[in-house]
């Protein structure tokens, strides 16, 4: 079989045949993880066309065939006097082998195997096919009746067990189909969101045709990740105290005095609803009532957003009922592209850092042609309305009659049985629920990825924990040394059946002054950090160096540097992660929503893949 012929995994295994390497010399040459040169042998994992991968792979694969050439006994300066022709033969045959592998020569012939037309890899392409139908709804029978396949068949494909032969002809079959469906002008509203272009670029069958392509062959999972990279880089750098300050939360004063408004109205247009939705919170920050707030709106916020007066105005609505010390029950609206709702969310981290804020999401939402908004306090409704497309044309209703403060209360009730926590937020006040929310989902059969800044707690020895708490105060001392000494246990207890994968380069003298790395204990609650001197940090790397040769499933990456110093996060693969601020204020958030799982599991668990 030619190279042109071959997949990418059986080129890579005919390679390392040729020049003799394992597994751990590959990965050591290359900068990649050992998991990743077996996932890449087994088949089990196909990187991007020209990505930084597949380019260390040529390296390391030339490196090590360079090496190998000029270590052999048969080299090319000892074959003038060697005596035998035969093993000079088998010395020129053997040499030429290895000559021809240049890293210029790898790389375009593992860029062959995988490119197939795709600028992502083939299983990149696979997923997003699967998230297209998904979105869609659409059966695989379906798909397999009209377009001739037999049904295993795309079962097979969508499932990753069987390659697509000719990607451009499978993809415009798939536009094809769609365009030609019944619910063809539903679906071109729903793919437009997931394409974020306009219904009107997915016109016709060509059209949609080049905007499927578009999505599935160049849809850079690099790129998706993107939103949620920006999202955990302000949670890294925002500072609880700096935030209050600058703002003047203590300052905020909550009037005692009931403001005199109508028992009801109505507001319309756009200038009267963004009145409607201060009227709300003063409403709700001066009355006597203190329930909780219910907020949920699916309204277009494009046109009152434009108001940059409303949005301080409304934000300080906001701030105002937390410092009445009212909680927040908040439905988000998730039915947009992830860019937008990832900056929603951004938006809303200082207010999920007051730990007055629960977050939740609608499961089984989809856009129809009506909008609506409900806000519910306990001296205050406002209900909105419109039609998709006629903001303006809204109207929404403000009330504080007891009749409809039942009624709407009644109303949001039943709305949050339907919702679903985007995350669960815990505080220093909820330190025994987030213990026993790690403690349940112990036994979980799921591989476990760790980004921290600091070099795993688990695999620090006994004595040095020791000796970088003996300044501390008795009581917090050995809460420590405690906590350490079970984390071991429940260490051992999960590498008995999972892998647990973490991330330390390893850091020069320089490096490490500039560093500023400290030991941080988020679990306990505790905002204080132990720094290291050189000496410490050396032992306890050399030590989780040694706890990864001990453990075969604990997995130590020292190729990247870790970006955050003040988060760390935790991907248990398939079910959530977990995203623990360390300082200011010291706070947990565990997600379990698939699509910003799925992105944190792109961003995060995809590269030991």
């Amino acid at each position: 079989m030619s190279s042109k012929q071959m997949s990418f995994d059986e080129q890579l295994n005919a390679y390392m045949v040729q020049i003799g390497c394992t597994n751990k010399q590959l990965a050591t040459a290359s900068g990649l993880g050992e998991a990743s040169i077996s996932r890449y042998r087994k088949g089990e994992r196909i990187p991007n066309a020209d990505s930084q991968q597949i380019r260390q792979l040529a390296s390391g694969l030339a490196s090590l065939a360079a090496e190998r050439e000029a270590n052999t006994p048969f080299s090319a300066e000892d074959q003038t006097n060697h005596s035998s022709q035969s093993a000079a033969r088998q010395s020129k045959e053997y040499n030429d082998s290895l000559l021809v592998l240049s890293e210029d020569t790898i790389l375009q012939t593992l860029n062959a195997t995988v490119s197939d037309g795709l600028t992502v890899s083939y299983e990149t392409y696979i997923a997003n096919l699967n998230r297209v139908l998904t979105t869609l709804e659409i059966n695989q029978s379906d798909i397999a009746r009209s377009l001739s396949y037999d049904t295993s068949y795309i079962s097979r494909i969508l499932s990753g067990q069987r390659r697509i032969t000719n990607i451009s002809e499978f993809t415009a079959d798939i536009a094809s189909f769609i365009a030609h469906h019944p619910e063809a002008d539903h679906y071109r509203t729903s793919l437009a969101v997931l394409f974020e272009c306009s219904s009107s670029a997915l016109r016709n069958t060509h059209a949609l045709t080049e905007q499927l392509t578009r999505y599935l062959c160049n849809h850079s999972e690099a790129a998706a990740s993107l939103p949620i990279q920006s999202f955990l880089e302000k949670m890294n750098d925002f500072n609880l105290d700096e935030y209050i300050d600058v703002i003047h939360f203590n300052d905020i004063k909550v009037p005692t005095m009931p403001i005199q408004m109508p028992v009801s109205r109505y507001y319309y247009g756009i200038e009267d609803m963004r009145k409607a939705e201060l009227d709300f919170f003063k409403n709700t920050v001066t009355g006597k009532a203190a329930e909780p707030i219910f907020m949920y709106s699916n309204m277009p916020m494009e046109e009152l957003a434009e108001d940059m007066d409303f949005n301080k105005k409304w934000m300080f609505g906001i701030a105002a009922s937390l410092r009445k010390g009212l909680h927040i029950n908040i439905i988000h609206n998730l039915d947009r592209p992830f860019s937008e709702l990832m900056l929603g969310l951004e938006a809303w981290i200082p207010i999920y850092m007051t730990g007055q804020v629960s977050p939740y999401y609608l499961p089984d939402y989809k856009q129809e042609a009506f909008h609506e908004l409900n806000y519910c306090s306990g001296s205050a409704i406002l209900h909105g309305e419109c039609i998709h497309g006629h903001y303006a044309d809204g109207r929404y209703y403000l009330s504080n009659s007891k009749s409809d403060l039942t009624y709407y209360r009644t109303r949001t009730n039943d709305l949050l049985r339907c919702a679903e926590p985007l995350m669960d937020i815990y505080g220093k006040e909820h330190a025994k629920e987030a213990d026993g929310f790690i403690r349940t989902h112990l036994n979980k059969k799921a591989d476990w990825h760790i980004l921290d800044a600091n070099l795993p707690i688990i695999t620090i020895p006994e004595s040095l924990i020791e000796e970088m708490t003996a300044s501390l105060s008795e009581q917090d001392r050995k809460r420590i040394l405690n906590y350490c000494a079970e984390l071991r246990v429940t260490a051992e207890e999960l590498l008995a059946t999972n892998h647990i994968y973490c991330s330390h380069a390893p850091l020069s003298p320089e490096e490490f002054e500039s560093a500023d790395l400290a030991l941080m204990f988020p679990d306990l609650f505790m905002d204080i950090r132990i720094p290291y001197t050189y000496d410490q940090y050396q032992t306890h790397y050399h030590a989780a160096q040694d706890f990864a040769t001990s453990h075969a499933n604990f997995v130590l990456d020292t190729s990247q540097p870790v970006p955050f110093k003040n988060i760390r996060i935790i991907t248990v693969s398939g079910h959530y992660f977990i995203v623990s601020k360390c300082k200011s204020p010291v706070i947990h958030f565990v997600v379990k929503h698939p699509v910003l799982l799925h992105a944190m599991e792109n961003f995060h668990v995809a590269k030991w893949e």
